[in-house]
């Protein structure tokens, strides 16, 4: 999932792929944390569909157990992902404490002796987990509203590709792309 994140089809794709349209300078420097990490988190969530149905030469147990491994890792690396983005809430907006950080995480499910290590991480870089957890979300939920919208004529690569097309840009022109590609593919379709 790391390489997924940081490399193909994360981080570097995006990168290289906004290289090659020629969007403006200004475009290719500015930046939407938010953006850049909802995308590289985003492909990490689809790692895990992609390993669940790309195993066709397995035993049946096998696949089942892969299934069950994949739907996990998709789980659990939303919540943490979550858990890091409230606990980053809750330290800088209401002050918790390392024992208030542990609690949370007991709560959840998660190591409460891992507290101390994460309090400090993210002290040390507020508000930086904002952008993986809600990132993820939200890629999560457009890529969601425009195959609810689009059934089966929606196109996974060429939504991508619309939603890449600007560089990493803020989630109001995001939106607007999203919603630009649903009237395009309803309009090419006949749709409406």
């Amino acid at each position: 999932s790391t390489m997924a994140h940081e490399g193909y089809p994360g981080h570097l794709y995006a990168y290289l792929y906004s290289k090659q349209l020629d969007i403006s300078n200004v475009a290719k420097i500015m930046t939407s944390t938010a953006h850049a990490e909802g995308w590289a988190t985003y492909v990490e969530y689809k790692l895990w569909d992609y390993m669940k149905t790309h195993n066709n030469t397995m035993e049946e147990s096998d696949l089942i157990a892969i299934e069950l491994f994949c739907d996990y890792m998709k789980c659990n690396n939303l919540l943490a992902y979550l858990a890091y983005a409230n606990l980053d809430f809750n330290i800088f907006v209401n002050n918790w404490s390392i024992n208030e950080c542990a609690k949370f995480l007991g709560r959840i499910g998660f190591n409460a002796d891992a507290a101390e290590d994460i309090y400090l991480m993210l002290v040390e870089t507020p508000s930086s987990y904002h952008a993986y957890g809600y990132g993820r979300s939200y890629f999560v939920d457009i890529h969601e509203r425009a195959q609810k919208e689009l059934g089966t004529v929606y196109d996974e690569c060429s939504f991508n590709s619309k939603i890449l097309s600007h560089g990493w840009c803020s989630y109001d022109e995001l939106n607007k792309l999203v919603d630009e590609y649903i009237e395009e593919q309803k309009f090419l379709y006949g749709l409406d």
